[in-house]
C-alpha cells in the first residue's frame, strides 16, 4: 500500500483567494492564567472554509435552500472512495486569456471511459499542484472549458478534484459551476502531488473538520491510497 499526500500545506504569506476571502496567519494564544505551568497554542486566523485544500458541497453555489451543508454528507462517502485518475501536463494545454486550459477534447484523449455512476470519484491531474508554493499558483493555474466540465458531468462523478484552485476563466467565464454543482458533485481542490499518482484507480480518503451548522465546505487534508 502507498500513500500520496494530496493536501497543500497552511502557511502565513501563502496565496488565498481575492478578499474578502482573509490572509492566513499563525497567532500564538498568551498562556492562560488557571495553569501553573508553561503550555503552547496557536489561533489560526483567517481560516475560512476556503483555505488551501478544501472539499465543498454545490451549497457553495446554490446555497441552503437548494443544497446541503458538508456535516450532512456520510462520513462513509469520503472515506476510501474508489477514484479513477485522468493525467494531463499543464504545460501541454492550449492556452486562453493567459492560463492553460482543459478541454472535453483533452479528457476525450486520455482513453478514460468509465461510467461513474454517483458511486466513484474522479482526478484530473495537470501537475500544477507542484507550484503551490509560488507567487503565480492562482492566477496562472488551468481552468476547465465548459465541454469539459460537460463531459464529466455526463461521467456522473460523486466527487471532482484538481490541481487547480481557480476552475473557470474570470476573464471570459465558461460559466458552467450552475450545471456542474446541480449535478450533485462535491469538490476537492486544490490538490497537491496528484502527478505522484502512479495507477488509474486510487482509494480517496478527504475528511473535514466535523462543523455543525451553515458549511458549504473546509479544509481537509486528502490522502490517495494505492493498493
Amino acid at each position: 500500500m502507498r500513500i500520496i499526500d494530496l493536501g497543500g500545506p497552511l502557511y502565513e504569506g501563502m496565496w488565498s483567494y481575492a478578499p474578502p476571502y482573509p490572509k492566513f496567519k499563525v497567532k500564538e494564544i498568551p498562556m492562560p492564567d488557571w495553569v501553573d505551568y508553561k503550555v503552547w497554542q496557536e489561533e489560526f486566523v483567517g481560516l475560512c472554509s476556503q483555505t488551501g485544500t478544501y472539499i465543498q458541497t454545490p451549497a457553495h453555489f446554490l446555497g441552503y435552500e437548494k443544497s446541503y451543508p458538508l456535516n450532512q454528507v456520510p462520513i462513509e462517502n469520503l472515506f476510501m472512495l474508489d477514484t479513477y485518475v485522468i493525467k494531463l501536463d499543464w504545460n501541454k494545454l492550449d492556452k486562453k486569456d493567459g492560463r492553460p486550459f482543459i478541454s472535453a477534447e483533452d479528457l476525450e484523449n486520455s482513453g478514460f471511459g468509465e461510467d461513474l455512476g454517483k458511486e466513484k470519484g474522479l482526478i484530473v491531474s495537470t501537475g500544477w499542484g507542484q507550484f503551490w508554493k509560488e507567487d503565480y499558483f492562482f492566477e496562472k493555474s488551468h481552468f476547465f472549458k465548459k465541454d469539459a466540465i460537460d463531459w464529466i458531468i455526463n461521467k456522473n462523478p460523486y466527487l471532482l478534484s484538481s490541481d487547480s484552485p481557480l476552475w473557470d476563466n474570470l476573464k471570459n467565464p465558461e460559466g458552467f459551476f450552475g450545471d456542474f454543482f446541480e449535478a450533485d458533485i462535491l469538490m476537492l481542490a486544490p490538490c497537491v502531488n496528484l502527478e505522484k499518482i502512479k495507477k488509474e484507480k486510487v482509494k480517496v480518503v478527504a475528511l473535514p473538520l466535523k462543523i455543525e451548522g451553515k458549511n458549504c465546505g473546509c479544509p481537509c487534508r486528502p490522502l490517495a491510497i494505492e493498493e
